[in-house]
């Protein structure tokens, strides 16, 4: 109860809790960037979903994207506590790519890019979990879109019919998280190389594809960030996937709790952690 303060150790809080955890004298609170990252996964041919002005035209998904305000997003949903990205790589990663630092909201360029398509209205089913947080940014990500002309719909599901439908082709946009890994093949692959296993949404760039494969065959960090940076530059023209905010794992403890310390990747390691009387 973080009210009382009678808790041990709390994991994966909500960052809406974070101010009455601050404001006890028995807790503490750990924030911790992680590398965990939330994102929008768009269907360019993988069923008949995937015939929409979305998923054929690239322009309109960059203009979905220009749409999109990641730092009011941040701030409306989770006080902040999060990191708004564009990248699979985190900004506190040996991999993030400073070429492309997380661009503001343009309005005008979404507009324009639509008018450049011959599209005044855009109809987008967005596909989201029934979790408050993930409702929250689908209603924000549908008010946003709209200004610029996209006439987005929620579909809310429970994750487990979520992923089936994802699975089956029966998406147009899709609100998606990954745990995140240390190394970028971990994080890029799944989602976008011609066979990765979480690649519902069909994207297929046999360059993007090449230096992928590329970079998982060597082991020079020099030489993959160069890899990386070109693959990136490819992610961010193509759009098959929109990239929203990195998470930040949140515990709280009681204050008699010592040695906890916590990781990016936001799981416990109990070794070294006591608990006073």
């Amino acid at each position: 109860n973080l009210e009382s303060g009678q808790l041990d150790l709390i994991e994966r809080m909500a960052a809406t809790d974070a101010p009455a955890v601050k404001k006890n004298p028995k807790l503490h609170l750990y924030q911790q960037p992680g590398v965990a990252y939330q994102a929008i996964l768009f269907n360019l041919g993988h069923g008949p979903a995937a015939k929409s002005p979305l998923g054929e035209d690239v322009r309109v998904r960059q203009a979905f994207v220009k749409a999109i305000d990641r730092a009011a997003i941040n701030q409306v949903v989770f006080d902040g506590t999060q990191t708004p990205s564009n990248q699979f790589e985190a900004p506190h990663t040996p991999y993030w790519d400073p070429a492309f630092p997380v661009p503001p909201r343009d309005l005008a360029g979404a507009k324009k890019l639509l008018q450049e398509a011959g599209l005044t209205k855009v109809p987008v089913t967005l596909l989201v979990a029934n979790s408050p947080d993930s409702k929250q940014v689908g209603e924000l990500i549908q008010a946003m879109a709209g200004e610029a002309g996209f006439d987005v719909k929620l579909r809310v599901e429970e994750a487990n019919t979520g992923v089936a439908a994802a699975k089956a082709g029966d998406f147009q946009a899709f609100g998606v998280i990954w745990s995140g890994r240390a190394d970028p093949d971990g994080n890029a692959s799944i989602w976008l190389s011609k066979n990765g296993f979480l690649n519902w949404g069909n994207y297929e760039n046999p360059a993007y594809n090449d230096l992928l494969s590329q970079a998982r065959a060597v082991t020079d960090v020099g030489q993959r960030r160069a890899l990386y940076a070109k693959a990136d530059a490819i992610f961010q023209h193509d759009v098959p996937m929109m990239v929203l905010y990195h998470q930040t794992w949140m515990f709280a403890s009681s204050t008699k709790l010592t040695g906890f310390v916590p990781v990016p990747d936001g799981l416990i390691r109990p070794q070294g952690i006591k608990l006073a009387p």
